[in-house]
């Protein structure tokens, strides 16, 4: 055997049989490293760690992690999903295998090639406490290594069977995601239609997208979008609701140790049995402690989990007045930027805002030391259109009127607000308040 054809093994040798084997302890090593970070994040969801084993293979390796859900809405959830009629809270399973070959390269979810150590994918099962297992029609693929990404995907749900033989339909999900200090995730929840014997409900594909800073899971601090083009309610009692292009945007960001939260709220239009709306173009801004937000979430999480946990009710106000006294006490704002409803060519248009300095820990206080400021223009045209559902409407505009405390002015019901002290002025009049 020639030198070269020995050193051509040697190295065939190691580049398809050791370099696997290496990776498989590279990939075993980006777990551990990453483990201890991302259960701290899982912890501060709806998840807790409870299990995590793992089994290194040469050219595979195997993980399965089980995690308890501590909130009741994903325990629901994932109990449409899974077709699963079952009470009390599961574990959820995610059994990963990851395949590390010769070349450092995954193929991620929206194609082309990147670097990765190594390619998995999930699958995902319920776990009750008799030990039986369902599995999730969900399939979770991602990557190790630098760039990470991963993609969810659900499959449909066809005419599954919910009590009083209501019956849900649903075109499943597909989402993507850019995985890092600041992810970025896109995709799509299909369409869903519910139908039982009181009703139905339909709803369009719904799309999303944004940012996320997995450092403050807890908070959501990123951007998310959401757009639904179109939702129907029809019952045989409560008459059809349409409602049609629908827009959120949401964003935290932490700043100075405040939770700064901005939403935005498109429709394009309602119709229903007794009314329809033009438009509603709504947008508020939210700003407390970050630090006392994070509590009180995390307090209402665990509660909602022991309620579910024990099927009781939800109890210890004592913990809850406590959580929310720590964030009142830090101050909170709210500020309504606008609050614009169109209706039959005329627009109602509301502003607020409202303040709570620091120090303010009880309802007195809140009366006391509170502070807000807001303006309203009510067309009369939409009093009008209120006041077909509720006569009682026109008649208490017109009253308000005549008192001073609303002023009619180009065809419209306008107001300014102010309190301060203890004391509600509408129009610079004040207001008798029941405390």
């Amino acid at each position: 055997m020639s030198k070269f054809l020995k050193i051509a093994l040697a190295l065939a040798l190691i580049v398809f049989i050791v370099a696997p084997g290496v990776t498989g302890f590279l990939v075993e090593s980006a777990i551990e490293k990453e483990e201890s970070a991302y259960t701290q994040m899982i912890e501060q969801g709806p998840f807790k760690l409870a299990d995590s084993s793992f089994e290194r293979g040469w050219f595979s390796s195997d993980q399965t992690v089980e995690l308890d859900l501590t909130d009741p809405a994903v325990a629901a959830g994932l109990h449409l999903i899974g077709g699963a009629d079952h009470d009390g809270l599961p574990k959820l399973v995610i059994e990963t295998k990851a395949t590390h070959g010769v070349i450092p390269l995954a193929s991620p979810a929206k194609g082309g090639l990147r670097p990765a150590i190594a390619q998995t994918e999930s699958a995902l099962s319920l776990k009750y406490g008799n030990g039986e297992m369902i599995e999730l029609p969900v399939t979770v693929y991602s990557s190790l290594g630098a760039g990470q990404w991963a993609r969810i995907v659900a499959d449909p749900i066809d005419n599954f069977k919910l009590e009083d033989e209501a019956t849900v339909s649903w075109d499943g999900a597909d989402i993507s995601a850019t995985i890092g200090d600041k992810s970025t995730f896109s995709g799509s929840l299909g369409s869903v239609q519910l139908a039982s014997a009181e009703g139905t409900m339909n709803t369009s594909e719904m799309t999303i997208e944004g940012t996320h800073d997995i450092r403050r899971f807890k908070l959501g601090e990123g951007e998310t979008n959401i757009k639904l083009d179109n939702m129907r309610f029809s019952a045989a009692q409560a008459g059809s609701f349409e409602l049609n292009d629908l827009a959120v945007k949401s964003s935290m960001a932490v700043d100075d140790g405040r939770a700064i939260a901005q939403s935005d709220f498109l429709i394009g239009d309602i119709q229903t049995s007794v009314m329809n709306i033009d438009g509603i173009d709504m947008s508020a801004i939210y700003n407390v402690n970050a630090a006392a937000l994070e509590k009180f979430i995390e307090l209402t999480q665990e509660l909602q989990s022991s309620a579910l946990a024990d099927e009781s009710e939800l109890e210890d106000p004592a913990a809850m007045m406590a959580a929310m006294q720590d964030l009142l006490a830090e101050g909170v704002g709210f500020t309504l930027e606008r609050f614009n409803v169109e209706m039959g060519g005329d627009t109602l248009k509301m502003d607020l805002d409202m303040q709570l300095p620091p120090g303010t820990t009880s309802l007195p206080a809140v009366m006391a030391n509170g502070q807000a400021s807001g303006n309203m223009v009510i067309p009369e045209g939409v009093v009008s259109a209120i006041s077909e559902l509720s006569p009682d409407v026109a008649n208490g505009f017109m009253m308000a009127s005549m008192m001073g405390f609303v002023e009619e002015k180009d065809g419209a019901f306008e107001a300014r607000m102010s309190y301060k002290d203890g004391v509600l002025l509408l129009n610079d009049l004040p207001v008798p308040l029941p405390f």
